[in-house]
Protein backbone atom coordinates (compact mmCIF):
# COMPACT_ATOMS: atom_id res chain seq x y z
CA UNK A 1 0.00 0.00 0.00
CA UNK A 2 2.40 2.13 0.70
CA UNK A 3 3.84 2.31 -3.09
CA UNK A 4 0.57 4.12 -3.82
CA UNK A 5 0.70 6.49 -0.95
CA UNK A 6 2.10 9.28 -3.34
CA UNK A 7 0.15 8.40 -5.92
CA UNK A 8 -2.62 9.27 -4.65
CA UNK A 9 -1.73 12.25 -2.72
CA UNK A 10 -1.00 10.62 0.80
CA UNK A 11 2.32 10.83 1.43
CA UNK A 12 2.67 11.16 5.63
CA UNK A 13 -1.01 11.91 5.89
CA UNK A 14 -1.11 8.39 7.82
CA UNK A 15 0.01 7.14 11.10
CA UNK A 16 1.59 3.52 10.41
CA UNK A 17 -1.35 2.02 12.27
CA UNK A 18 -3.36 3.37 9.52
CA UNK A 19 -1.37 2.11 6.71
CA UNK A 20 -1.67 -1.26 7.70
CA UNK A 21 -5.38 -1.15 7.71
CA UNK A 22 -5.39 0.82 4.11
CA UNK A 23 -2.80 -2.30 3.06
CA UNK A 24 -5.89 -4.64 4.84
CA UNK A 25 -8.02 -3.31 2.75
CA UNK A 26 -6.25 -3.28 -0.28
CA UNK A 27 -4.99 -6.91 0.21
CA UNK A 28 -8.71 -7.77 0.86
CA UNK A 29 -10.20 -6.43 -2.24
CA UNK A 30 -7.45 -7.77 -4.56
CA UNK A 31 -8.08 -11.30 -3.08
CA UNK A 32 -11.80 -10.71 -3.53
CA UNK A 33 -10.84 -9.80 -7.05
CA UNK A 34 -8.52 -13.39 -7.60
CA UNK A 35 -11.22 -15.34 -6.56
CA UNK A 36 -13.71 -14.48 -8.88
CA UNK A 37 -12.07 -14.82 -11.67
CA UNK A 38 -11.88 -11.28 -13.21
CA UNK A 39 -9.57 -10.73 -15.81
CA UNK A 40 -8.68 -7.54 -13.84
CA UNK A 41 -6.11 -9.25 -11.96
CA UNK A 42 -4.02 -10.35 -15.22
CA UNK A 43 -0.62 -9.06 -15.69
CA UNK A 44 -1.77 -6.76 -18.63
CA UNK A 45 -4.17 -5.08 -16.45
CA UNK A 46 -3.25 -5.58 -12.71
CA UNK A 47 -0.92 -2.44 -11.78
CA UNK A 48 -3.68 -0.28 -13.20
CA UNK A 49 -6.67 -2.45 -10.93
CA UNK A 50 -4.47 -2.06 -8.03
CA UNK A 51 -3.42 1.41 -8.15
CA UNK A 52 -7.55 2.74 -8.73
CA UNK A 53 -8.79 -0.01 -5.88
CA UNK A 54 -5.67 1.67 -3.79
CA UNK A 55 -6.53 5.58 -4.47
CA UNK A 56 -9.80 4.70 -3.87
CA UNK A 57 -8.88 3.60 -0.30
CA UNK A 58 -6.84 6.20 0.56
CA UNK A 59 -9.67 8.94 -0.54
CA UNK A 60 -11.89 7.52 1.65
CA UNK A 61 -9.31 7.37 4.56
CA UNK A 62 -8.64 10.33 4.06
CA UNK A 63 -12.48 11.16 5.07
CA UNK A 64 -11.65 9.16 8.16
CA UNK A 65 -13.06 5.95 7.07
CA UNK A 66 -10.61 3.35 9.24
CA UNK A 67 -13.02 -0.30 8.77
CA UNK A 68 -10.91 -2.42 6.50
CA UNK A 69 -14.28 -3.94 5.19
CA UNK A 70 -15.72 -0.74 4.20
CA UNK A 71 -12.29 0.27 2.53
CA UNK A 72 -12.61 -2.94 0.64
CA UNK A 73 -15.79 -2.76 -0.14
CA UNK A 74 -16.09 0.45 -1.01
CA UNK A 75 -13.24 0.06 -3.12
CA UNK A 76 -14.31 -2.69 -5.59
CA UNK A 77 -17.84 -1.08 -5.50
CA UNK A 78 -16.16 2.14 -7.24
CA UNK A 79 -14.49 -0.24 -9.79
CA UNK A 80 -17.48 -1.80 -10.73
CA UNK A 81 -19.59 1.30 -11.24
CA UNK A 82 -16.52 2.45 -13.28
CA UNK A 83 -16.42 -1.08 -15.41
CA UNK A 84 -20.20 -0.45 -15.81
CA UNK A 85 -20.21 2.92 -16.94
CA UNK A 86 -17.59 2.19 -19.40
CA UNK A 87 -19.56 -0.77 -20.86
CA UNK A 88 -22.81 1.28 -21.03
CA UNK A 89 -20.97 4.03 -22.94
CA UNK A 90 -19.50 1.59 -25.41
CA UNK A 91 -22.05 -0.59 -25.92
CA UNK A 92 -25.52 1.39 -25.22
CA UNK A 93 -27.58 1.06 -28.06
CA UNK A 94 -30.40 2.70 -26.63
CA UNK A 95 -32.75 -0.16 -27.00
Amino acid sequence: MSRYLHTAAGDDCFDPETVVVLGTALNGAWHCLEKSGVSLTADGEAEATRAKLAQRIVENAKRGERDPARLRDDALLNLAKSILSQFKRTGDTGS
